[in-house]
């Protein structure tokens, strides 16, 4: 009959008290072992980086936000850096992009964002969801600034010193600004055109009138005198008008004109 002696151990462990893995045929251990190990790996940065920040005060005051934070932070790291399928479900589009860049900690675009949303369990019936992304980011650009736009990408506004957010801010409102004098100056141009037309050495009335009797046998519509003397048909048909009531033009017929004959 054995001893204690003869009985086999690992690390101080009886052999017969150690549950075994079961030999299941194709599975690679060999793979299990380096997931486990990368999983731990994983587990072990997120412990150091806990308790550096323990160590410094820098911990969330509200336990569940710190609890919730930390969490989502293990989850990411345990997927190997991919957002887990479910993470931003049921949440907004300026909720869960603050919660992708607290969790990746780098600044991204538009796109990436929009494709990390989707990865992660977000849906929508939208038609371009990567131009919605982009308005609910401006949205917290514009109103709380927690999220900025820095050099064409995104970031959380904690990331950057105030004189850096503010200079962000500066040039959003100055693009803003640069636009609106480029709208009203377009709108501006469309308005005063007929206007910008009357400025030349003669009024439209005078050209109109001149184009008439330069061709006194030819019977024009007020499309082919606005080719023919280049201004707006807009313009040359009431001018046409006005200039056959004074009796400047004959009127033909509705619609055509000619040089005052008699």
């Amino acid at each position: 009959m054995g001893t204690d002696k003869d009985k086999k151990t690992f690390d101080g462990v009886e052999s017969a008290s150690i549950r075994r893995f079961p030999r299941l045929p194709g599975l690679d251990y060999g793979a299990v072992l380096a997931d486990l190990e990368a999983k731990r790996a994983a587990l072990d940065q997120t412990i150091a980086s806990l308790r550096s920040l323990m160590g410094c005060g820098a911990l969330a005051i509200n336990a569940s936000d710190s609890i919730a934070g930390m969490a989502d932070s293990v989850s990411f790291a345990l997927h190997g850096g991919e957002v887990p399928a479910g993470t931003f479900h049921g949440k907004s589009v300026p909720e869960a992009a603050k919660l992708y860049l607290s969790l990746v900690k780098q600044k991204k675009s538009t796109r990436e964002i929009a494709e990390a949303l989707v990865k992660g369990g977000m849906e929508s019936n939208s038609k371009n969801f990567e131009t919605t992304v982009a308005g609910g980011l401006y949205r917290v650009f514009n109103t709380t600034g927690e999220i900025v736009r820095v050099k064409g990408a995104w970031g959380l506004a904690e990331w950057w010193p105030a004189g850096v957010r503010a200079s962000s801010q500066e040039k959003a409102k100055g693009r803003k600004t640069k636009k609106s004098r480029k709208q009203k100056s377009a709108k501006s141009a469309v308005a005063d055109a007929p206007h910008a037309e009357s400025n030349g050495h003669k009024k439209p009335q005078e050209q109109i009138a001149d184009f008439l009797r330069n061709n006194p046998t030819k019977i024009y519509t007020p499309q082919e005198v606005s080719q023919g003397v280049g201004i707006e048909t807009r313009t040359v048909a009431p001018t046409l008008g006005r200039l056959a009531a004074s009796k400047l033009i004959d009127k033909v017929e509705s619609g055509k004109y000619r040089a005052a004959h008699g």
